[in-house]
């Protein structure tokens, strides 16, 4: 929402569940994920508006769905589409953030034998220092740049990012 200039927006989450689970389990889950929720809207001013729980067959894994809704003067909306010919590519973060926490937090011991443990410690805490929010980073933008164009290259990286905002694209989906 952010990387689109779109500001103070409520925000709602839902719960699918699996069937069966302990009752006990999916309250103690669902009371922290709201308590959380809560603590993380107050911190960027954003309203926690509430959501949604299920019971879902098939499933063997809590889903959790989470939805944002804002508003912006149309004029205002910044899209990849406004990318061009020309314009400077800025990163705010270094790239693969994401992508070597989950590495380090699923395949920790196989690559703590070739780059060490405390390395790994500090690969598994990136998504929390730095972090993987473009929040402040974007409203910093907004604030003091002419943006034209922003998007937020945590899905595919940054070869995937460069390869959404190319210019002469066909902007369907932007």
């Amino acid at each position: 929402m952010e990387s689109a200039g779109i500001h103070e927006f409520p925000r709602y989450r839902d719960l699918v569940r699996p069937d069966p689970v302990p009752q006990r389990g999916i309250h103690v889950f669902w009371a922290g994920s709201t308590v959380i929720g809560c603590r993380d809207a107050r911190r960027i001013d954003v309203a926690f508006c509430g959501g949604h729980t299920e019971i879902a067959a098939g499933i063997d894994r809590p889903i959790v769905i989470g939805t944002m809704l804002g508003e912006v003067e149309k004029n205002l909306l910044i899209t990849i589409a406004g990318a061009g010919p020309g314009d400077d590519i800025l990163l705010s973060k270094a790239i693969a953030i994401e992508g070597s926490s989950i590495m380090a937090r699923e395949k920790g011991e196989e690559l703590a034998n070739v780059f060490g443990e405390e390395f790994m410690r500090s690969c598994r805490k990136l998504t929390e220092e730095p972090g993987i929010s473009v929040l402040e980073d974007a409203r910093t933008a907004v604030r003091h740049g002419r943006i034209h164009s922003m998007h937020d290259p945590t899905e595919g990286g940054l070869a995937n990012a460069l390869h959404e905002v190319r210019p002469g694209r066909d902007r369907k989906d932007s």
